[in-house]
C-alpha cells in the first residue's frame, strides 16, 4: 500500500496521532513493534506520517499495535 500526498494523508495523520497520544516516539513503536533496526523502521514510521507512503507489511503492524477505531480508521480512508 502506497499513498502518496505531500503533507501525509489522513490515515497517516489519524495514526501519528494516536502514536502521539501514547507518549511514543517513532523509534519507540518500532522496538515495541519488534523491528530489527529500531532506527530505520523508527524513520519509516515518521516518513508514512508526513507523506502516506509504506509497504503493507509495516501498515498492517501499525493497525495492529495502534489499535484504531475501526469507524474513525474508515472515515479516513474515506477521505483519502
Amino acid at each position: 500500500m502506497t499513498i502518496n500526498q505531500s503533507r501525509g494523508t489522513h490515515v497517516s495523520r489519524y495514526l501519528a496521532n494516536l502514536r502521539i497520544d501514547r507518549g511514543l516516539k517513532p523509534g519507540q513503536l518500532a522496538s515495541i513493534l519488534q523491528a530489527r533496526n529500531i532506527s530505520k523502521i523508527g524513520s519509516l514510521i515518521r516518513k508514512f506520517e508526513l507523506t502516506g507512503e509504506i509497504s503493507l507489511y509495516w501498515f498492517n503492524k501499525l493497525i495492529s499495535e495502534l489499535n484504531p477505531q475501526k469507524d474513525v480508521l474508515q472515515k479516513c480512508i474515506t477521505q483519502d
